[in-house]
């Protein structure tokens, strides 16, 4: 009698291959190229089908696409996969060993420079091990690459983004106009602003860093585990948050 074997690596290998399916179809779901994956989907069935049944005319057929498949496969779907290679970089799994780039740091502190010597109030809040999803769907999505340019534009005080927070997640600008929750520890020195109470409740909620500009006194400060720190320099300032932003976390 045939005895059909069924172990756990089988079952991690099913789970594994749904995945797979199931991440690729949501990335190409309302595009045209989910007919295509679909075809694709049919004509590996019904290899499968060949190969089970021993049908070597069909076995053939499929033996002779096999070379050739992971190309077109790669051709018919190269932005779906390269869109998914770009969701994979941008996960806080694999930045815990890319860490932080310096040209990233190198933007955003050239726009905190300009934004502070034009007395424009600003927070740029860097998410880190911890998530802010909550707070990002709650502003304006933008997922765009870090620019300095770009900042500044956002957040001009005439521009209807400038209210709020900046969160950068991974390489990318993932939302604007970002309302964070305001620190009410008690010790907090009374003639902090919203703004600066602000940047310290996020860094109270989660291990983000956040640059906060004052609009009155155009200093620079960063809060991190609810305490704030000013920076005297510019220069400060870069070497500060790539230390922080590193691999090697402080306190790791």
């Amino acid at each position: 009698m045939f005895e059909l074997k069924f172990t756990l690596v089988d079952a991690m290998d099913i789970l594994l291959l749904a995945f797979v399916l199931y991440s690729l179809f949501t990335l190409i779901r309302g595009t045209q190229a989910l007919q295509i994956f679909i075809g694709l989907l049919v004509v590996l069935f019904f290899a499968a089908l060949a190969r089970f049944y021993s049908l070597p005319a069909v076995s053939w057929l499929v033996r002779s696409f096999e070379m050739v498949w992971v190309l077109v496969f790669c051709i018919l779907f190269q932005q779906e996969l390269r869109q998914a290679l770009a969701n994979i970089g941008r996960s806080r799994f694999f930045r815990i060993f890319l860490g932080v780039s310096s040209e990233l740091v190198d933007e955003v502190v050239h726009a905190v420079d300009v934004l502070a010597k034009r007395g424009v109030g600003a927070i740029i809040v860097f998410e880190r091990d911890i998530g802010l999803g909550e707070y990002i769907d709650k502003g304006v999505k933008i997922w765009a690459n870090v620019y300095a340019e770009l900042l500044i534009s956002i957040l001009q005080p005439e521009g209807p983004l400038h209210d709020g927070a900046v969160i950068i997640r991974g390489n990318k600008i993932a939302a604007c106009a970002v309302m964070l929750p305001i620190s009410v520890d008690p010790h907090i020195t009374r003639y902090l602003g919203a703004r600066h109470r602000a940047a310290i409740g996020a860094s109270e909620v989660s291990d983000a860093i956040v640059v906060v500009i004052s609009e009155e006194t155009r200093k620079v400060a960063i809060a991190q585990e609810g305490k704030l720190s000013t920076i005297n320099d510019i220069v400060d300032l870069q070497q500060l948050l790539i230390q922080l932003l590193s691999r090697k976390k402080r306190g790791k």
